[in-house]
């Protein structure tokens, strides 16, 4: 009953009629409250109304669909019909909830832009927990803190000594796979939590335009006003869409979509600042409408965008998370094409020269490998390269299979 979830039935067992408000307000001591209730479970019920979440306002607003919209209360309260936050559209209810828990979770960790590179380009020595850099080489790594000097291995993080010698322990690799993993997702959410804030920031410094333009007696600079500011808003909450978007061709599209918008926002920002004094409006009127025009174009594709989109969000970031790694990965590691044609030049293209230019040049190759030859043909320089071509690969699989 407290609750207001509590249906009273007829207590004749033949009678499916509900009990009538009238009849149980006669036994209530307090019937405001349950009145109160009662619009709240019918608000609950009926997707389609929505309280104004203004605390001082007592005033409903019903949308023409189920549909998240954007409200303008009679308070000037601006909300989401769906969840009755602040306006995050392109981005969904769902997405706008999980940024809020990542913000509150993840932003104190962030301090500045070296602590990104730093996630992106080292690992913590196991011992010490000093950054170190991989450029190149085997996965053997020595911490460069000279008091410490541990050597490691770069895949799992594992101390040398207890090593194995020619690949890692799954166990260590799956520590180290939940390990580059919260490194991966904190990552990804430094870059976007910073291109939020930049955006952020224009939405907090446009309240003296938007004034001004209001306040001119054109209804032009009205509307081109407006549409400004919620260009500003969109592509601070298309930065969340694009956070919990799978990574690939569409976050990729997305990325140009709101670097066109944000040109074109730039261009009416500039419009509206030259044609502010009613003196100039005149002279800019064409430029001011072709300007906004464009922006309004930039804001509609993005909206189709992500309306078609939302079947490839990533709300756990699995996508983003391995993109990271691999982008990761492609820093410090080999890459089997560029290393066979890095071998192929010093082991074939080079000593096929010197045959021609030297013709005693497989004894000199051949003592180097620890073979004594006297024949120096074609032939059996192939063999040579051959041979050093197969030793170097084998020497080399384990790294790479790491």
């Amino acid at each position: 009953m407290e609750d207001g979830n509590c249906l009273i039935k007829c207590m004749d067992p033949k009678c499916k009629l509900l009990i009538g408000k009238s009849f149980v307000n006669e036994f209530l001591n307090d019937s405001a409250f349950y009145e109160k209730l009662i619009v709240n479970t019918f608000v609950k019920a009926t997707h389609t109304i929505t309280k104004c979440p203004d605390a001082t306002c007592k005033l409903f607003a019903k949308t023409s669909s189920a549909e998240p919209q954007t409200v303008t209360c009679t308070c000037d309260r601006i909300f989401c019909s769906s969840c009755s936050q602040d306006p995050h559209f392109p981005a969904t209810c769902r997405q706008q909830q999980l940024w809020i828990k990542k913000c509150d979770l993840l932003a104190p960790k962030i301090d500045d832009d070296s602590q990104q590179w730093l996630l992106e380009h080292t690992k913590e020595c196991p011992r010490c927990l000093m950054a170190v850099e991989k450029q190149g080489g085997c996965t053997l790594m020595t911490c460069s803190n000279k008091k410490c000097r541990l050597k490691f291995c770069w895949s799992c993080r594992s101390d040398i000594a207890t090593h194995g010698i020619y690949y890692c322990n799954s166990s260590q690799l799956k520590a180290e796979k939940a390990r580059l993993d919260a490194r991966a997702d904190l990552a990804n959410f430094i870059t976007h939590y910073n291109r939020f804030e930049y955006y952020q920031t224009f939405v907090k410094n446009i309240t003296p335009i938007i004034n001004d333009a209001l306040e001119s007696s054109e209804p032009l600079l009205q509307k081109a006003a407006y549409s400004y500011f919620n260009a500003r808003k969109m592509l601070t909450n298309s930065v969340v869409f694009g956070f919990f978007l799978c990574s690939g061709e569409y976050s990729d599209k997305l990325k140009k979509l709101q670097h066109e918008l944000e040109l074109s926002t730039d261009r009416l920002e500039s419009s509206l600042i030259y044609a502010l004094p009613t003196q100039r409006f005149r002279k800019c009127r064409s430029k001011l409408v072709q300007n906004y025009r464009d922006m309004e174009k930039c804001q509609k594709d993005i909206l189709q965008f992500c309306a078609n989109a939302q079947k490839f969000e990533d709300l756990d970031g699995q996508s983003n998370r391995e993109a990271w790694k691999r982008a990761h990965d492609a820093r410090v590691t080999y890459d089997w094409v560029s290393l066979f044609l890095s071998y192929f030049v010093f082991a074939f293209v080079i000593p096929l020269a010197l045959h021609v230019l030297l013709p005693d040049f497989s004894v000199v190759y051949g003592k180097t490998l620890g073979i004594e030859l006297r024949n120096c043909s074609l032939q059996t320089n192939l063999r040579l390269i051959f041979l050093s071509l197969v030793t170097f690969f084998v020497a080399s699989f384990f790294d790479l299979i790491d």
